[in-house]
């Protein structure tokens, strides 16, 4: 606590390592090889290109779901006005079951 008090907070700017320095500590301080680091790096940066696209498509996704949901209506009125049975034709019923539009 008294450390946290005492020593002022670096700012993010200030972290940052220059690229030459920190190759230098990668290779000759921890062992890593100048592949793995090279396949470290692509890696974050496939991983940040996809959470990019991630929060893209997040904005899109009520108007997905609008368009899902009038499939869904659609699909299903369109059954309906075949007079087909909703449930016979998504073949998740038992042998007892009776299709609505036969019942009496």
């Amino acid at each position: 606590e008294d450390y946290r008090k005492s020593v002022p907070r670096r700012e993010k700017k200030a972290m940052r390592l220059p690229p030459v320095i920190r190759q230098h500590l990668l290779t000759e301080n921890m062992g890593y090889s100048r592949g793995q680091i090279k396949g470290a790096t692509d890696e974050a940066k496939r991983c940040a290109k996809q959470r990019q696209k991630t929060v893209e498509r997040l904005r899109l996704q009520p108007v997905e779901e609008a368009f899902e949901k009038i499939k869904r209506f659609r699909k299903r009125n369109l059954r309906r006005e075949r007079g087909e049975c909703v449930e016979c034709v998504s073949g998740i019923w038992t042998y007892r079951h009776v299709p609505r539009h036969t019942r009496g």
